[in-house]
């Protein structure tokens, strides 16, 4: 789980960018560690992933310190 302060900031710019409140965003930003995500986590996780600073800071956390990049794996 991350800090509670990384995931308020996380939330908050999940609100600012989409229209959900602050329930949905904390589920959909809760839920984008999981396999195979649906259209909304991975909204999600892109919301992480462009916030490289706590990014890093989770791959600290969860991943050794690997920062494994993102990459576009689909068409559009």
């Amino acid at each position: 789980m991350a800090p509670a302060d990384l995931r308020d900031k996380q939330v908050g710019l999940f609100m600012r960018d989409y229209p959900y409140d602050s329930v949905m965003a904390a589920r959909v930003l809760g839920h984008g560690l999981g396999l195979a995500p649906g259209k909304l986590v991975d909204i999600g996780v892109h919301m992480v992933i462009l916030d490289t600073v706590a990014y890093a800071e989770l791959c600290e956390k969860f991943n050794g310190g690997q920062f494994p990049h993102h990459r576009r794996t689909g068409p559009g």
